[in-house]
């Protein structure tokens, strides 16, 4: 069995004119991904690994949210792949994980998460908002052999930020 959290990052900032993926998280964004971070701690340690875009507020979501619930800072590793918002490549990125992980987080951009995720749901999967998340469970032990799998999800609506 295979588990894949899709990790939307948290509410970047517009205030400084700097490239796309230079942009900062808001103050908001902060708040919000810790939040989230404590109300599903649990989940989220379970992770074997965290694979994040490069993107500034990509990379501070995921060591924000490691940092909040006490995750080995050492296992978040930084893949250019994910820096993408085309989900037929975030496919390809997914399908080339290695088979001896089994359950991780990865952090990244819209609209590739929620088209992935609601692609290979066999339930409904919400389109994600900053620092909501979806995890699918697939049935295989093969990355590259994933098809359909469930879903559930969390949203940051549900605590109020």
């Amino acid at each position: 069995m295979k588990k894949l959290i899709f990790l939307r990052h948290a509410k970047s900032s517009w205030e400084e004119p700097v490239l796309d993926r230079n942009r900062s998280l808001s103050s908001k964004g902060i708040k919000a991904i810790q939040k989230v971070a404590l109300h599903w701690k649990e989940l989220f340690n379970e992770a074997e690994l965290i694979i994040t875009s490069p993107a500034n507020r990509a990379l501070n979501t995921a060591t924000i949210m490691a940092y909040t619930i006490g995750y080995d800072l050492q296992k978040i590793r930084i893949n250019e792949e994910l820096y993408t918002f085309n989900f037929k490549e975030l496919i390809t990125f997914i399908k080339k994980i290695d088979n001896t992980l089994s359950n991780i987080i990865i952090v990244g951009h819209n609209p590739a998460f929620s088209e992935v995720s609601q692609k290979l749901s066999t339930n409904s999967a919400p389109a994600l908002r900053t620092s909501c998340w979806t995890q699918l469970t697939f049935q295989t032990t093969k990355w590259s052999s994933i098809g359909h799998g469930t879903s559930i999800s969390g949203s940051r609506k549900s605590l109020n930020v």
